[in-house]
This record gives structure tokens, C-alpha cells and sequence, in this order.
């Protein structure tokens, strides 16, 4: 067995404590590097998160942005839906107003008319009370015609002149024969009559005259 010396051993020792104390070093190193080996992989994910973060951000923002852009045209086209809506709105009123107007002046031309109306309804009612009174009146003079007719017709001169009347022009054969008188006595009643204007001659013609 190999055998050492005071100075060797000396020299040895120190040379363990050195071997030692790099070991335990190196040890020391190791855990902090494996430490920052961590903190590097918490601090990779940590930016591989913020960076998704960001990215999941700024995709938001865009379709943020393009929303913000389509809601700016919707309300665009409402405003211009609404302006025109407030236009056929104006024009309603201003048609409204006019209309109103004018059926003010129709209410007062109606009115007008609905008192003229009435007055003529009021002429129109005393007209027809004067109607009935001269029909009333025309039916007793018919009355009394007839019963005038009735004594009249004794008397030949009517008679002539009512077949005249009633019958247009005749000869004064077919007068004489159908009354039963006398060429004579009819010649003098015509006679008669032409003198009243009741009657004219046409030649051996008589008919009644216009009245």
C-alpha cells in the first residue's frame, strides 16, 4: 500500500475540498440553470401567451372594426330612411294643412248653400200650398164647367160650337144634318159666332177658332 506524506496528504485533502466544493458548485450551477431554463420556458409561454393574447386581441379589433363599419352603414341608410320619412311627413302636413283649409271653406260654402237650401225649401213649401189651393180652386171651376156644359148645351149656338171644338173643321151640310137644323138657321148662328171670334169659314167650311 502506497503511503503519503504529511505534505501529500495535506495537498490531497485540500485537492478533495477543492474537487468538493466544485461539485458542490457545479451543483449550485446546475439548479440555477435549470431555474432559468424555467423561468425562460414561464417566460417563452408567457410571451407565446401575450402574443396569442395580442393576436386574439387585434382579430377581435378588426371584426370590431368591420362591425363598427356595417353598424355606421345601417344607421347611415336609417338616417336617409328617417330624412326621407321626415320629408313625406312635411308634405303630408303641408298637404294636411291645405286640406284643412279647404274644407273651411267647403264647411262655409256648404253652409251657405244648407241656409240657401232652406229658403228654397220654405219658397218651395208655399208654392206648393198655392198649387194645391189653385188646383182646388181648378177643380171647382172644372165642376162648375161641367155644369155649365150641361145647360149650354140647350143652346144651339154651343152646340155648333162645341162639335167644332171637339170634332176640327166641317161642312155646314154636316153641321145643318147633324143638329137637325135648317141650312138658314145654322148659317146665322156661325154668323154669330165668327162675330165673338169663336169660330171662322173656310169657303162652305166652318172650324173653331184658335183661342
Amino acid at each position: 500500500m502506497m503511503s503519503f506524506t504529511e505534505s501529500q496528504k495535506k495537498v490531497l485533502e485540500k485537492l478533495e475540498r477543492q474537487v468538493q466544493d466544485l461539485t458542490e458548485l457545479l451543483s449550485q450551477k446546475k439548479d440555477e440553470l435549470e431555474k432559468k431554463e424555467k423561468m425562460l420556458r414561464e417566460l417563452e409561454e408567457a410571451l407565446n401567451m401575450e402574443r396569442k393574447a395580442k393576436e386574439e386581441a387585434l382579430k377581435r379589433g378588426e371584426e370590431l372594426v368591420k362591425q363598427l363599419s356595417e353598424k355606421i352603414k345601417e344607421i347611415e341608410e336609417k338616417n336617409g330612411a328617417i330624412r326621407r320619412l321626415e320629408e313625406k311627413i312635411n308634405s303630408l302636413d303641408a298637404r294636411l294643412k291645405e286640406t284643412s283649409q279647404l274644407d273651411e271653406k267647403r264647411v262655409e260654402e256648404l253652409r251657405r248653400r244648407s241656409e240657401e237650401l232652406k229658403k228654397f225649401e220654405s219658397i218651395i213649401a208655399e208654392k206648393n200650398m198655392e198649387i194645391e189651393r189653385l188646383e182646388e180652386e181648378l177643380e171647382v171651376a172644372k165642376k162648375r164647367e161641367e155644369k155649365l156644359k150641361g145647360i149650354l148645351k140647350r143652346d144651339p149656338r154651343f152646340r155648333v160650337f162645341l162639335i167644332l171644338q171637339e170634332s176640327g173643321k166641317r161642312s155646314v151640310n154636316e153641321l145643318s144634318k147633324s143638329l137637325g137644323l135648317t141650312i138658314v138657321q145654322l148659317k146665322t148662328i156661325i154668323s154669330e159666332l165668327k162675330s165673338m171670334g169663336l169660330v171662322e169659314l173656310d169657303g162652305e167650311n166652318v172650324f173653331a177658332a184658335s183661342m
